[in-house]
């Protein structure tokens, strides 16, 4: 049976990186295309602001505050794709953590939860204040509650 034997055209890796990043850039562009003919982003409600609800202080401390971990500024606000949850987390203790998360529970109208979300920072040095801000694409949630900052 013949064999086609298709010639050899040496490529260098400059050369192959910019055509894969033209391939990249015309898909992207095809695809935005592809959801502009369809209406995607078009007539959509604009999202519902979220009410700031933070918890309430425990009757003794909670293991947030005896680690020097406190939520302040904590606020809402509403975007085009999504609300935001915004706040600082100041670390109060001569302890630096390697890893300090903020636990957020979302909620319907009801108050029923419907989700949560979260935000974490790596190195968070003693008497430092982290600036969080998560976004929330859940439309059913109208409302929060910061539920939680622990480090480790």
């Amino acid at each position: 049976m013949p064999q086609f034997n298709a010639p050899q055209v040496p490529v260098d890796r400059t050369t192959a990186l910019l055509v894969a990043g033209m391939v990249t850039v015309a898909v992207f562009v095809a695809v935005m295309l592809i959801a502009a003919q369809f209406g995607a982003g078009r007539d959509v409600a604009p999202t519902t602001p979220i009410e700031t609800q933070v918890a309430a202080p425990a009757a003794s401390p909670p293991a947030s505050e005896s680690s020097g971990l406190i939520v302040e500024n904590v606020t809402a606000v509403a975007g085009q794709y999504g609300n935001t949850i915004a706040g600082t987390v100041r670390n109060t203790s001569s302890r630096s953590y390697g890893f300090v998360q903020v636990d957020i529970n979302l909620y319907d109208g009801s108050g029923a939860q419907v989700g949560s979300t979260l935000d974490g920072v790596g190195n968070l040095a003693a008497g430092g204040v982290w600036k969080f801000e998560t976004t929330v694409y859940d439309k059913k949630a109208t409302s929060f509650k910061v539920v939680g900052v622990t480090g480790y």
